[in-house]
């Protein structure tokens, strides 16, 4: 399954991610789907770190692939 999900940090380390909405269910999730959810929660949480995740139930719900959708304008890195 895919799911699209909003933090506000973009630190693994401080938690669990926000789902947002329900997962989209692959392989019928299109590609436009996926992009079109990530965009709607970044309209909607636009200070708010935004991720797109994979899952393989076949593994035991690992999660198999994450990218970064949606980075704040005003971030500052914890390193600077």
């Amino acid at each position: 399954c895919l799911m699209i999900e909003h933090h506000t940090t973009g630190r693994e380390t401080d938690g669990f991610w926000t789902l947002w909405r329900t997962p989209l269910k692959a392989p019928t999730a299109e590609v436009s789907d996926v992009l079109d959810a990530a965009e709607a929660c970044a309209r909607h949480y636009p200070t708010h770190f935004i991720r797109a995740a994979a899952f393989d139930n076949a593994k035991g719900g690992a999660q198999t692939i994450a990218l970064t959708y949606h980075v704040p304008t005003d971030t500052v890195e914890p390193n600077q």
